[in-house]
């Protein structure tokens, strides 16, 4: 078992910002013991520029917080027409973060306080063919949904198809290379036609499914429901470890909360995306996080009437051992979100919508 204790507390709120609601979306730690929040909120007040994102540095000595004018996100020369619903990603990139716009540019910050360098990425998703003549040229691009961690340099990105309309099917990996000196960045590790790759259908469906079906359920016209076996598993981790793929296929059907997420696989993967080695599958249908420090995996299951209760573990690489966490006293109600250098950072569990002020602890382990 991994026991925690508390080594600081800080007090996270952009209520002051926002008359609508909040949300933290991503939490980015550093060896220097500080971690950048991001996230955004609405703007009642404002309502040409009422959806804004924001970001926070958190330290033992408190929080500095930032809203980011629109036209740094919603930038005009965005040939993809960065909306409210095709949201901005977060990731780290060593001792900096970045934003990454679409699949088109890169917003690169050194600290929150900093103007950022803007990064256009050279061989950007292009949209697929002409549009529709009933869509829009935003509905013809691939969409960013999450970045994962990674020791080389690059950025492991899972990206959602224009086709697809729920926000969280990402089914699809690139990496985003980024050379700072030069103000460049490019996706590499792509089709020959320049698209993002997909795993391997057949490689999961050898794969045992507890509710026995393999594909993505689709609601018929007349009620029925069949299930379509030609698209691949929903990716919602990923990672780049030592020039391979870490993916963490989470079901075919990206509403996890009423078709669950059955399979629940962490695999290594090579650069076809093809499966080279099965590391886990949770014994119950989790959420996986593979944190900063690139050698454990936070496995968050997905109902609290499973196996572990509801209560989060700690499965490392090295040993491969899944191990349950004891939270400090009073923070029961908490969840572990990342872990680098020795400090575990955590959220309240019902952080949702608006809920701020909140408070983020990171805590430390017992040894």
């Amino acid at each position: 078992m991994i026991k925690l204790k508390l080594a600081f507390q800080t007090t996270l709120d952009v209520s002051k910002d926002f008359n609508g609601l909040t949300s933290l979306t991503k939490l980015i730690p550093f060896k220097n013991g500080r971690a950048i929040a991001f996230g955004w909120g609405i703007n009642e007040r404002i309502p040409e520029s009422k959806f804004q994102y924001w970001l926070a540095e958190l330290t033992i000595e408190g929080q500095v917080t930032r809203v980011l004018q629109r036209e740094l996100t919603h930038r005009k020369e965005l040939l993809s027409g960065l909306n409210d619903d095709n949201q901005v990603q977060a990731f780290k990139f060593g001792e900096q973060f970045g934003l990454l716009l679409s699949t088109e540019i890169i917003l690169l910050f050194s600290s929150i306080s900093d103007e950022p360098v803007v990064i256009p990425i050279q061989n950007h998703f292009s949209f697929l063919g002409q549009p529709r003549f009933d869509s829009h040229v935003k509905d013809s691009y691939y969409v960013p949904t999450h970045c994962g961690n990674s020791d080389e340099g690059v950025v492991p990105v899972v990206i959602r198809h224009p086709k697809e309309h729920d926000c969280h099917a990402g089914r699809y990996l690139a990496l985003l290379r980024i050379d700072e000196d030069l103000k460049s960045a490019s996706w590499v590790e792509v089709d020959a036609d320049g698209s993002p790759k997909r795993t391997n259908i057949e490689d999961y469906r050898k794969f045992p499914m507890e509710h026995g079906h393999g594909g993505i359920h689709i609601a018929t016209e007349r009620g029925k429901t069949y299930y379509r076996k030609d698209l691949p598993p929903v990716i919602s981790e990923c990672a780049r470890i030592d020039n391979e793929w870490y993916v963490y296929a989470a079901g075919y059907d990206p509403s996890f909360i009423r078709y669950g997420i059955p399979l629940g696989t962490l695999t290594k993967n090579d650069d076809a995306l093809a499966i080279t080695e099965l590391i886990v599958r949770p014994l119950e249908q989790c959420y996986g996080t593979i944190c900063a420090s690139l050698d454990r995996v936070i496995f968050s299951p997905l109902r609290a009437n499973g196996a572990r209760k509801g209560k989060q573990s700690i499965f490392t690489l090295s040993d491969e051992i899944d191990y349950p966490i004891s939270m400090p006293r009073g923070f029961a109600k908490y969840q572990v979100q990342e872990y680098l250098n020795g400090l575990y950072w955590l959220t309240p569990m019902q952080m949702g919508y608006n809920r701020m002020p909140t408070q983020i602890a990171a805590c430390v382990e017992i040894t």
